[in-house]
């Protein structure tokens, strides 16, 4: 007596499922890299230009002091500037020193937005770019309202004055261009096409997990035309009282046996569709012979056909 046989994988379903999930994987990939790196780095790139513009502003309004500068909670005084947004902007007309002052509060908020837009509204010390010559780095410790000064080779540092802050920023931006501001859709949206990328492809890689352990679970005795399905349930064509194809174009056939339906997925596994092929020409023997000769008249009156 022979061992019963057993499914396998379709290999170009396979195929198709691990291209699936290696795009979503390289999707998610990409936004990875997009939302740690790139964006980040592109919106405190946006944050050093604001944060030149409202030193450029506090020195026209004479504000450009230490105890004027310093942020020790910039998410508070976020909040504190939007929350007189409005009036800010009606006060900010003309080249009063009462405008000036309100345009170095508008100034300050861009700044500040600037960073939330990157999510990196906190003290830690931002950078701001690159310093006159590329062995330094220049960044700003908005705790102290000063620059800092980084060289390459040793990490060393060295404080910057707001005076010369305001230098070093006017030169940098007036010799690199200006990077395009974050949206406030930007972050939020890259974690987003993470969670969907990594996600769908763990969904797929379970999927053909699950996919070959069920494969081995069908079992099909030739001698006995016995199926029997994961999960256990068995039967032969006698047991078959019909065979619902109207999916058969989409690889799925439904069996309704005497104990319930079984849908069957007929490209995930074979030869699962040889099988079913096999058992229904046993049960419906008249049924079969009916396709077979519609096929073949279909088949004749498309040779016969000559075109126009």
């Amino acid at each position: 007596m022979s061992s019963p046989q057993t499914c396998t994988l379709n290999r170009s379903w396979l195929l198709k499922i691990g291209v699936f999930m290696l795009v979503l994987m390289g999707f998610g990939t990409w936004a990875v890299l997009d939302a740690v790196w790139l964006y980040p780095a592109r919106g405190l790139s946006d944050a050093s230009v604001k944060l030149r513009d409202w030193v450029v502003a506090a020195e026209k309004a004479g504000k450009l002091r230490t105890d004027v500068m310093v942020v020790t909670d910039p998410g508070a005084e976020r909040s504190r500037l939007k929350g007189k947004e409005e009036e800010l902007r009606s006060a900010a007309r003309g080249e009063t020193m009462q405008a000036r002052e309100a345009q170095m509060e508008l100034a300050k908020l861009e700044w500040l937005d600037a960073l939330a837009r990157a999510w990196r509204l906190n003290t830690a010390l931002k950078p701001l770019g690159e310093l006159k010559g590329p062995d330094r780095t220049l960044k700003y410790d908005m705790t102290k309202a000063e620059g800092v000064s980084v060289a390459k080779s040793d990490q060393a540092k060295s404080a910057l004055s707001l005076q010369a802050l305001s230098g070093e920023l006017t030169a940098v931006w007036n010799t690199t261009k200006q990077p395009k501001p974050l949206s406030g859709f930007d972050m939020p949206v890259q974690f987003l096409f993470i969670v969907l990328g990594y996600g769908l492809g763990l969904y797929l890689l379970f999927l053909l997990v699950k996919a070959k352990a069920m494969a081995g679970q069908f079992q099909w005795d030739e001698s006995a035309q016995r199926l029997t399905l994961p999960g256990g349930a068995s039967f032969v064509p006698t047991d078959i009282e019909d065979l619902d194809k109207r999916l058969w174009h989409k690889y799925y056939v439904t069996i309704i046996t005497k104990s319930g339906s079984h849908k069957l997925d007929l490209l995930r596994y074979v030869p699962l569709e040889d099988w079913v092929l096999a058992m229904e020409k046993t049960r419906f023997p008249e049924r079969v012979a009916e396709e077979e000769a519609a096929k073949a008249a279909e088949a004749g009156d498309a040779g016969q056909a000559k075109p126009e």
